[in-house]
């Protein structure tokens, strides 16, 4: 039994049809029968009802419990060859916070493909990257806190400040004050300690958020009329693409850093390269600092 016969058993089963699934397949209705039937004198059973009369296909009880296995076969065989695909491309395991994949990470992603490899991201706070990367689960991760570990490195990658970002113009220059800016149409994030410590110091805590967000994803979708929200530099310029307009803050939050962590052995190869990628990415942005090629 091949996968081209299994294929054809599945497809038959899709479209209910012989004469229709012949032309998905661009083969001829007998070949499909062929097929069909190969399958079941290996079996031993019939797989589809043959009456007169009978316009679309129905699958005999055994058909109806073969279908399930040949759906697992079918992805099985896509596995195993994906096992072949792996063996021969080089591939980099990649996590990083949301706002770094978001909006630092897409070029980067493109040119990294170009070059034929194979790459799998994932987004992930601080705490799981260092636990997925004792794991041995990631080769690379983007964080903000880093802590002490025995087989895992940080080095800093990049800082940058934050800005203020609102759907509605709120100032005449490109720089607030914390006066400026209403509580109770904040969007808040918890962006890492450092800024929570100057938030709490900066902002009267009687006065609730707007809205508070565990994910800075969602920003765009809820910075409306007058509400505001304090971000990272490259979050601001990429919100201000989309048409927001983004502001200075004076007195503002600590600049955020954002670390790589690695192995302490067993390096994947491809990391040095990656790293020159996002480093040529934080170049373009004049407020960040990259400490990648330093």
């Amino acid at each position: 039994m091949t996968l081209l016969e299994i294929e054809a058993f599945l497809a038959v089963v899709k479209y209910g049809n012989i004469s229709l699934t012949a032309k998905k397949l661009y083969v001829t209705q007998p070949t499909l029968r062929k097929r069909i039937k190969i399958m079941e004198n290996e079996l031993g059973y019939s797989l589809i009802k043959r009456q007169k009369g009978l316009r679309t296909v129905q699958l005999t009880p055994e058909g109806k419990k073969f279908f399930t296995i040949a759906y697992k076969w079918k992805g099985l065989w896509k596995e195993t060859n994906e096992i072949f695909v792996t063996v021969q491309k080089p591939k980099l395991l990649v996590s990083a916070v949301e706002s770094v994949s978001l909006y630092l990470f897409p070029k980067v992603l493109q040119e990294f493909l170009r070059q034929n490899y194979n790459l799998k991201v994932s987004y992930q706070h601080s705490p799981s990257a260092y636990a997925y990367m004792e794991s041995g689960l990631f080769d690379l991760a983007f964080i903000e806190e880093p802590r002490y570990s025995k087989h895992i490195h940080a080095t800093p990658a990049f800082s940058e400040p934050f800005v203020v970002a609102a759907c509605c113009k709120l100032s005449e220059d490109d720089t607030l004050s914390v006066n400026d800016l209403p509580p109770e149409y904040e969007i808040h994030v918890s962006w890492n300690p450092e800024f929570e410590s100057w938030y709490t110091k900066s902002f009267d805590e009687k006065i609730s958020p707007l809205i508070t967000l565990s994910q800075d994803s969602l920003i765009p979708y809820v910075l409306e009329g007058k509400a505001w929200g304090i971000v990272p530099y490259s979050t601001g310029i990429n919100l201000k693409k989309q048409g927001f307009h983004i502001y200075r803050l004076l007195e503002g939050p600590p600049d955020r850093f954002i670390y790589y962590i690695v192995h302490g052995y067993e390096k994947n190869k491809l990391i040095p390269y990656f790293l020159s990628l996002l480093d040529q990415e934080l170049r373009t942005y004049p407020e960040i600092i990259s400490f990648l090629q330093q």
